[in-house]
């Protein structure tokens, strides 16, 4: 049986790189942990998702979504709230824009 998690945690461009360091880092200190990146990178969001949950028994959950378009980025958000249960930390990795919606900017 799994410890209790830390809280969840969202990593995006966690693909490959960086990303990828912090969010298996994040799992290994007991967090559920969703990871990000582009569409072209599924594969790789799965294979590392399996990765996640053999190292911790927590869930994993894999998200594509363009981070530079605000209705994916909150769709993202969003499903990750719902299915992990909320959201404790935020890794962004990747570029950075800044949205009119203010909204979106406090969910960053």
């Amino acid at each position: 049986m799994a410890a209790r998690p830390l809280g969840v945690a969202l990593v995006t461009g966690a693909a490959q790189g960086i990303g990828r360091t912090i969010a298996l880092r994040l799992a290994k200190d007991g967090f559920m942990v969703a990871v990000n990146d582009i569409s072209s990178k599924t594969e790789q969001l799965e294979t590392l998702s399996q990765d996640i949950e053999l190292l911790n028994a927590q869930m994993s959950l894999p998200v594509v979504a363009d981070v530079s378009n605000e209705v994916e980025v909150e769709k993202m958000v969003t499903e990750v709230s719902k299915t992990l249960g909320g959201l404790n930390v935020l890794w962004w990795e990747g570029i950075i824009r800044f949205f009119e919606n203010d909204t979106y900017r406090y969910c960053l």
